[in-house]
């Protein structure tokens, strides 16, 4: 059976599109130390908290 590195799932999750909702602006995540997170996106980075990225009203995954 065929299991993913670490390095091809860190890259994996490094991939996922955020839609910032009350913008309607997709990001990508660029770096992240467990509090903040900076993305970014066509417009530009962003920081944001880690609660704000978990908060479904606000982001998810497009």
């Amino acid at each position: 059976m065929f299991t993913e590195s670490a390095t091809v799932k860190r890259i994996n999750r490094q991939c996922v599109i955020w839609l910032h909702k009350p913008t309607n602006t997709r990001y990508v995540k660029v770096v992240s130390n467990g509090a903040e997170t900076l993305m970014q996106g066509v417009s530009g980075h962003r920081y944001v908290t880690e609660d704000e990225l978990n908060n479904a009203e606000i982001w998810t995954t497009a």
